[in-house]
């Protein structure tokens, strides 16, 4: 499951994507890329493991900084795009929050290095919309989405600017639950859901 700007359109298998022209960071743009993974089945597993994703970064050349995701600046940098069976968008973000602490701080990927981060769908820190039909469980075909906005901010801290989106949808199964957790107004606090 690789990842590719969504700049990038193909339209049949021997297509060749469209090459970003405008600046060299737009070149840069394309050395991130990133996966979006389930659960080893084979390791550990809890039944709110179903729930559990992890949002793979992967640098190609010298280094890039991106924010880290404890701060505001690099807190809903990830977000997915789901699709059911008939074809309907739904967009997954980290729902708004406080801040007791926060500074610009930023990491930094050599070539090659990868950076993983655990995302629990289902533990009350996500929101969709539009709503899920409720009362009911959901399977969606999910996509994991990377986006840092260019801006002062990111200039001063030299952090990568852009969006990209994992090309390889993976299939997601959530729960009557996670669908309520997930369509609910306000913060859920409290573990993994179980169901």
């Amino acid at each position: 499951m690789g990842c590719s700007s969504p700049l990038q359109r193909s339209t049949g298998n021997n297509t060749k994507p469209q090459e970003l022209r405008s600046s060299t960071s737009d070149v840069n743009r394309s050395l991130l890329r990133c996966e979006l993974r389930g659960p080893d089945l084979g390791g550990w597993w809890s039944p709110a493991s179903r729930h559990h994703l992890h949002f793979l970064l992967f640098w190609q050349t010298s280094g890039v900084k991106v924010y880290q995701d404890w701060n505001s600046w690099g807190y809903d940098a990830r977000s997915f795009v789901g699709r059911d069976a008939n074809g309907r968008a739904y967009e997954f973000a980290a729902r708004p929050r406080e801040f007791t602490k926060n500074a610009p701080a930023t990491l930094g990927l050599s070539a090659g290095d990868f950076l993983i981060t655990n995302v629990y769908l289902c533990d009350g820190s996500w929101y969709v919309s539009p709503k899920l039909p409720s009362g009911q469980p959901a399977t969606l075909s999910l996509s994991g989405r990377f986006r840092i906005s260019a801006g002062g901010d990111a200039a001063k801290h030299g952090v990568w600017t852009g969006e990209i989106q994992s090309a390889a949808p993976l299939e997601v199964y959530l729960s009557k639950d996670c669908v309520r957790a997930l369509n609910a107004r306000d913060w859920q606090y409290g573990p993994p859901l179980s169901e």
